[in-house]
C-alpha cells in the first residue's frame, strides 16, 4: 500500500476541484493496479502519556463510537497514528477526535488507570499542516466541553457532523467563532496561551499546564462515571455530564474554589438541564446545592391529523446569590395550518421559593406574557414573525381560556385557535396591526438574513463564501451601514 501525508489544503483541492492524481503504467501493455491511497495523521494522548487508550474520529457527530468510524489504540509515550482513507481524511478538520481511556490503560506518570474517562480534540475547521501533531489532553478536552455545553443534545438543529460542517458555511463559521471565543476565555481563565493548551506540555516541561491538566482530568473521570450511571438508568437518552471548577460561579454564588456539575438529559419527550454545586473534590458524586434546574416535557396535544399540534411545557428553578430561589416557566402550543407554523406561547410569572423544591409544582393557570409566533416559506425564502403581549395590551386577554393547555386540552378547540391566529397580519411585509409590547420579524434568503424590530431598526447578516459574516444596520430597511 502506498502511504503518504496530505495537507488539508491539498485535501480541499481534491474535494472541491477533483484535482486528485491518476495512476501510472509500468508498461504500455500491463498497467499497474490502482493502489488505494491513505492519509496519515498522528499525535499523542496526554494526561501523563497514556498507552492503551482508544482514539476515534466522531464522523457523524453523535459523541459515540460507531462501528464504521475509524479508531486506533495509543502506544508507548502516548503515540497514536491513523491511516485514513480519502473519504475518512476529508473529515479530520470537521470532526471531533475522542479518546476513550479504559481501566487498565497505562498513564506513564501515574501508573495503571483505575477510573475510565474520555478526552477530546475539537475540530480545527481549517487546514492542518502536514506534520502537525494532534495532541489530545485534558486541556483540549475542556475546550470541546465548553462547546458541547452550548450545543447540547436538545439542539437537533445543529448536528455537528462532518457532513454538516462541510456543507453549511454558516454553521461552520458559527462553531469556529465559538471555539475561538471559548479558547480566549479559557486563556484568560487559566492564564495559559492557546499554544500551551494544544501543546505537548510533558515534552515542554510545562509544569503549570501539567498541574492544570491533572485538575481537569479529575472532573473528566467523575463525569464519565456519573454519565455512565445516568445512561444505565435512561438507556435511550442522550446524556452529557461536565464536572469542573469555575471562578465565575464562585463569584456569582458566593462560593470559594468549589466544584460544579452540569447535566443535560434528552430522553425522548423529556429534556432536563441542571447545574449543581458539589460538596468537595473528594466528594464529586455528592450534591451540596442546586443552582439551576430546567425541565421541559413534550406531548401530543391532541390527535388532530390536520394540525398535528404539539405542546411543550417547561418549568425552571434558579438559585439567587443569597441562597434563596425563584421559579419560572412557559408553555408552547405549536401546530401547522396550510404550510404556516403557528405557536402560542404562555409565560408564567416568576415567583420566590425558599429552597426551590416547590418549583416543579407550578401551574400554567396565570400568565404574565403571551406570544404569537408565525413561520412560513415563499419562493424558497423563510420568514418568521414574533408578537409579544402583556397586561397593558388588549390582545393579552383575547384568548383568556387558552391557558394551562395540558389540563384544559379537552375543553379547547384547535380549529378555533387556528382560525383566529390566521386572521392576524403576520406576513413579513405586513404592518403590525395589533398593539404589542414589542415584536420582531426575520427574512432569510440564501446567505442573507434580515431582522426587523419594533423599535424601528433593521439588521442584515450576510454569510460570505468563506463562511465569515458581515453585519450592517439600518433605520429604514433600505440604507444599511455600520452597526453602532
Amino acid at each position: 500500500m502506498h502511504t503518504f501525508k496530505l495537507t488539508l489544503a491539498a485535501l480541499s483541492c481534491s474535494l472541491l476541484f477533483g484535482c486528485g492524481g491518476g495512476s501510472s503504467s509500468s508498461s504500455q501493455n500491463e498497467p499497474d493496479p490502482i493502489v488505494p491511497q491513505t492519509t496519515t495523521f498522528s499525535g499523542k494522548v496526554i494526561d501523563g502519556y497514556v498507552s492503551g487508550a482508544t482514539v476515534w474520529l466522531d464522523i457523524n457527530g453523535n459523541g459515540e463510537q460507531d462501528d464504521n468510524e475509524p479508531s486506533t489504540v495509543s502506544q508507548e509515550a502516548g503515540d497514536y497514528a491513523f491511516e485514513f482513507t480519502d473519504q475518512q481524511a476529508r473529515c479530520v478538520p470537521y470532526a471531533t477526535m475522542y479518546v476513550s481511556v479504559p481501566v487498565g490503560a497505562v498513564d506513564e506518570d501515574l501508573g495503571e488507570v483505575t477510573e475510565a474517562y474520555e478526552m477530546a480534540f475539537p475540530p480545527a475547521l481549517a487546514p492542518i499542516e502536514e506534520k502537525t501533531l494532534l495532541n489530545i489532553s485534558p486541556l483540549t478536552s475542556v475546550i470541546w466541553e465548553q462547546i458541547k455545553a452550548k450545543y447540547g443534545p436538545q439542539d437537533t438543529s445543529k448536528i455537528l457532523s462532518c457532513d454538516a460542517l462541510i456543507n453549511d458555511a454558516f454553521l461552520r463559521n458559527e462553531i469556529s467563532d465559538e471555539i475561538k471565543t471559548v479558547t480566549n476565555e479559557l486563556v484568560q481563565f487559566y492564564n495559559l496561551s492557546a499554544d500551551q493548551m494544544y501543546a505537548d506540555f510533558i515534552k515542554n516541561d510545562d509544569s503549570k499546564a501539567y498541574d492544570l491538566a491533572q485538575s481537569i482530568v479529575t472532573g473528566l473521570k467523575s463525569a464519565y462515571q456519573q454519565r455512565s450511571q445516568i445512561q444505565q438508568e435512561r438507556p435511550n437518552a442522550k446524556v452529557r455530564v461536565r464536572i469542573y471548577q469555575s471562578d465565575k460561579h464562585d463569584s456569582e454564588y458566593k462560593f470559594d474554589k468549589s466544584w460544579y456539575r452540569d447535566v443535560v438529559i434528552f430522553d425522548r419527550d423529556l429534556y432536563i438541564s441542571e447545574t449543581v454545586k458539589l460538596k468537595s473534590e473528594s466528594e464529586l458524586d455528592e450534591v451540596d446545592a442546586l443552582l439551576v434546574h430546567l425541565q421541559s416535557e413534550d406531548s401530543i396535544w391532541d390527535d388532530d391529523p390536520q394540525f398535528t399540534p404539539k405542546l411543550k411545557q417547561r418549568l425552571d428553578t434558579y438559585r439567587n446569590p443569597q441562597g434563596s430561589y425563584y421559579c419560572s416557566g412557559n408553555e408552547r402550543l405549536i401546530f401547522t395550518k396550510e404550510n404556516v407554523t403557528y405557536e402560542l406561547n404562555n409565560s408564567i410569572p416568576s415567583r420566590d421559593s425558599t429552597d426551590g423544591t416547590d418549583c416543579s409544582n407550578a401551574t400554567f393557570d396565570k400568565i404574565f406574557e403571551r406570544q404569537y409566533n408565525f413561520g412560513y416559506q415563499e419562493s424558497g425564502d423563510s420568514y418568521s414573525t414574533e408578537l409579544f403581549f402583556r397586561e397593558s395590551e388588549t390582545e393579552f386577554t383575547k384568548l383568556s381560556q387558552w391557558i394551562d393547555l395540558k389540563k384544559n386540552a379537552s375543553t379547547l378547540n384547535i380549529n378555533e385557535l387556528a382560525d383566529y391566529l390566521s386572521t392576524i397580519d403576520y406576513k413579513y411585509k405586513d404592518a403590525v396591526s395589533l398593539t404589542t409590547n414589542y415584536w420582531r420579524k426575520r427574512h432569510v434568503s440564501g446567505d442573507t438574513q434580515i431582522d426587523q424590530y419594533s423599535d424601528g431598526t433593521w439588521k442584515k447578516t450576510v454569510t460570505n463564501s468563506d463562511g465569515t459574516r458581515t453585519e450592517t444596520c439600518s433605520t429604514d430597511g433600505v440604507t444599511y451601514g455600520d452597526c453602532s
